[in-house]
């Protein structure tokens, strides 16, 4: 899904951004979201994109769409094999290229730890709350996630977290309530976006930031409890 970046010259984000609310429905922001880009931009898939099956992390721009209408960009969806300079698409055709960039993205590596400290699962982190490893108090991570927000928006939320853990004002759950949470939050993400590694990181702010004071309140309840 490419998401225009204005909508009648009204940010595309100052509009979404007040259905971005827990209480609002998923299915109301998603068709919020969907509307708006039929309405600028048509029908995506006449444009050659496969229809959408699951949630997925939206690009932006604002002149792709244009090309592509125009013809200078042409959209293909699946690669089937290459020989030599021509490659063969999932849609039958083929085409001769000088070129080929594999925009792959990276694979996610923490060489500097030992496994036992933290270790990855593809490209998922076993962190609680995306920040705490499991067995090492006072470590913590910030900004492993894939946004949905300005990412200095997320990194302070995060780091509020932070903070109240480290000055000593909450207390983390039990070990095996941390595995839990973590393997919930999994199911979630592969449930809601699919199978791919892609979004191995992917956190919704929308559910994500109010999750983050939860379990300061909880932790804080948590310490409490122990005088």
């Amino acid at each position: 899904v490419i998401l225009p970046k204005t909508v009648f010259g009204i940010p595309f984000r100052n509009i979404t951004l007040h259905f971005d609310r827990v209480f609002v429905p998923a299915k109301l922001r998603r068709w919020v979201n969907e509307f708006l880009t039929l309405m600028m931009h048509g029908d995506m898939t006449k444009l050659g994109f496969k229809p959408q099956t699951h949630w997925q992390h939206a690009t932006s721009n604002g002149t792709l769409v244009n090309q592509i209408k125009y013809g200078r960009v042409a959209v293909k969806n699946g690669i089937e094999r290459i020989e030599g300079k021509r490659i063969f698409f999932s849609d039958g055709s083929s085409e001769i290229f000088d070129t080929l960039i594999a925009s792959t993205g990276y694979k996610l590596d923490l060489p500097f730890f030992k496994p036992d400290i933290i270790s990855t699962d593809g490209d998922h982190l076993n962190l609680y709350q995306r920040i705490a490893p499991l067995d090492h108090k006072g470590l913590y991570f910030l900004g492993y996630v894939n946004t949905t927000i300005a990412l200095v928006l997320m990194f302070e939320h995060q780091m509020k977290w932070i903070l109240e853990h480290d000055s000593g004002n909450c207390e983390l759950p039990v070990k095996s309530e941390m595995e839990q949470s973590i393997k919930a939050k999994k199911s979630w993400i592969e449930a809601r976006y699919g199978g791919s590694e892609r979004y191995s990181l992917e956190e919704p702010h929308v559910f994500y930031f109010p999750e983050l004071k939860k379990s300061i309140a909880d932790g804080k309840k948590r310490r409490q409890s122990r005088f």
